[in-house]
């Protein structure tokens, strides 16, 4: 029987889908992964935020589309548009982005969800020290998720070293470039969680 997984965050993965369904003619069609192993569907919420607010992405709204799948897995790109202002605590924001997925876990029987690193922004309004609380933020999830079974924290090689190669011209989203790379991230972490029987 053929798994299902969601890729489910903000602006990132609503523009990953605009590349996908762009390039099915280029294999890119459910995220280039076997059907007959993992149906994949992609759902992204521009300006989303894990805390409260009118983009809040505990919404039963958006939701559905996981109580809608029944997804095995959950990939999750959240976060980012948390960090408004420089006084972000990086430890409590770790702590919501965790809370959400253990969220899901409970309220929607999902048995694994990964969660992506946070990406860096080089556009002029971020608060100046946005890249310093990614990192903190990134390193704090990664530590509370080694305590908890169902959670994996996903690294997106290749994205790191020289991410600002990578930033279209807003200094916030993905070029085409990033795009390309970040589909094959996501792509590696469900290939690699599926093979190791995590869901």
């Amino acid at each position: 029987m053929d798994k299902r997984a969601v890729v489910f965050g903000h602006s990132f993965i609503r523009r990953l889908n605009d590349f996908v369904l762009c390039n099915k003619h280029n294999g890119w069609s459910n995220l280039s992964l076997y059907e007959r192993d993992i149906l994949v569907n992609l759902f992204g919420f521009g300006g989303g935020t894990v805390r409260q607010g009118p983009k809040c992405m505990f919404q039963p709204c958006l939701l559905k589309v996981i109580a809608d799948d029944k997804p095995d897995v959950v990939f999750l790109q959240v976060g980012g548009n948390d960090i408004k202002h420089d006084s972000v605590d990086p430890k409590l924001l770790a702590r919501d982005i965790t809370s959400f997925a253990e969220f899901i876990i409970d309220g929607y029987d999902v048995k694994h969800i990964i969660v992506g690193q946070l990406f860096h922004r080089f556009n002029a309004n971020r608060p100046y020290n946005y890249n310093e609380i990614v990192n903190e933020v990134n390193t704090h999830v990664k530590l509370i998720i080694k305590n908890i079974d169902k959670l994996s924290f996903w690294h997106h090689r290749g994205m790191w070293s020289d991410s600002e190669s990578l930033i279209a011209n807003d200094g916030v989203h993905l070029n085409e470039k990033g795009t390309l790379k970040f589909a094959n991230s996501i792509r590696s972490a469900l290939g690699i969680c599926m093979r190791r029987g995590l869901f």
